[in-house]
């Protein structure tokens, strides 16, 4: 029995509940040495409004089922978030340095896509200088 028919038969309301299964969004967050300054402000402050809007409040509905940060410069550093203070906590702890390398960066959302094979929908956001 699928989670819808069994809300269904709970007598929940499931018009208003989105299938988030297999739909993963995924940040990323440039953090090397050019983002100093404004430009990682910006980036925190930007994404944490993002967080706000989909792992914060009193949702019924969440949009996606995976809501991961990657942040890169020469590395890659990847957390998957499950709360809002979880994310913020984290977003809190991101500085800048080193350089950027987006070809570990690609490598890593294709590390991604090949490792959850249950993955339908993957929405990837940049926030970067570059």
């Amino acid at each position: 029995m699928t989670e819808k028919a069994l809300a269904e038969m709970q007598g929940k309301d499931v018009s208003k509940q989105a299938d988030f299964k297999g739909k993963t969004l995924v940040t990323c967050l440039d953090n090397s040495g050019s983002m100093s300054g404004r430009p990682m402000e910006s980036v925190k402050i930007g994404s944490l409004q993002l967080g706000d809007s989909l792992l914060g409040g009193e949702r019924d509905e969440r949009p996606f089922e995976n809501f991961i940060t990657l942040v890169y410069n020469t590395k890659v550093e990847e957390k998957n978030h499950k709360n809002i203070k979880d994310y913020k906590n984290y977003i809190d702890t991101v500085r800048a340095g080193n350089a950027t390398n987006f070809v570990n960066l690609f490598h890593a959302i294709h590390r991604l896509i090949d490792g959850d094979k249950s993955l339908t929908e993957l929405t990837v956001i940049f926030f970067t200088d570059g």
